[in-house]
């Protein structure tokens, strides 16, 4: 859905919401509402104990500064991961300059993996988010992946930026995908894969349980978990900001807790 229709179906609601955004409106939604889910996988033996904490859609600088960075990271640390992955949408805009962000975000005891979403691209060559990313110290992989000896972690493009390299999945090992976008789990159809994307903010907003917008590429998988045959997952974060408006109702921002056994 584009901004002008989203506005607009917004605006359908607005008796509704009126009152709740005047006195939301100037306190970020991640304030005493950020919750954690938790999950419990089967995994490769590489990962086997380990805790990946999963965070998206941050879109830093829209409404998301310093104390909800604070709020994020006091989070994180709380659950002690040994990984973090971040499937995209880190900053709201591409060309933002993100120092303050990883100054906060510091040298943590766990490695961080990334990989853009369409709001960290304007197209499928810039690479300004990325370089900022790699300058952090955090691991950026756009359609490219790190290999362990029973696990591969790839890291997607954006689709709606750019092409997916689908042949990085043509591999007998297991197969952890951070791909922004959900819906384009359809096409990875192969055994032994972890997907995780964010991008659909769980519908951000919802009335009566159901969201009055979804984007392109998260209409089909809007939040939660789902499963295949052959060992076959997605799950999808609601994610920490917010977009179009600096509000969430129904949809919590969120964390997600893996543990793989």
């Amino acid at each position: 859905m584009n901004r002008r229709k989203f506005l607009s179906t917004l605006a359908l609601g607005g008796a509704a919401v009126g009152g709740f955004y005047a006195e939301q409106k100037l306190i970020s939604p991640i304030h005493g509402a950020l919750e954690v889910t938790e999950y419990t996988f089967p995994g490769p033996a590489t990962l086997a104990g380990k805790k990946i904490v999963v965070l998206s859609d941050l879109h830093y600088g829209f409404y998301f500064g310093e104390a909800e960075t604070r709020i994020v990271l006091e989070r994180i640390a709380s659950l002690n991961p040994d990984i973090v992955f971040l499937p995209g949408d880190v900053t709201d805009k591409p060309h933002y300059d993100l120092t303050d962000f990883f100054f906060l975000y510091g040298n943590p005891t766990w490695k961080t993996y990334f990989s853009p979403g369409n709001h960290d691209k304007d197209a499928a060559d810039d690479d300004r988010i990325e370089r900022q990313v790699k300058d952090a110290g955090w691991i950026s992989l756009c359609n490219e992946k790190v290999e362990f000896d029973d696990c591969v972690i790839v890291g997607m493009q954006s689709g709606i930026r750019g092409p997916i390299d689908y042949d990085l999945l043509k591999t007998p090992k297991y197969k952890i995908v951070l791909g922004h976008e959900p819906d384009y789990w359809s096409r990875y159809t192969g055994a032994d894969l972890l997907h995780l994307a964010g991008h659909t903010h769980g519908g951000q907003i919802l009335f009566f349980g159901q969201p009055i917008m979804l984007p392109t590429d998260g209409e089909i998988y809007t939040k939660g978990y789902y499963k295949r045959a052959n060992n076959n997952h997605l799950i999808v974060g609601r994610g920490i900001g917010c977009k179009f408006v600096n509000m969430r109702i129904g949809a919590p921002p969120e964390i997600l807790s893996i543990t793989f056994t």
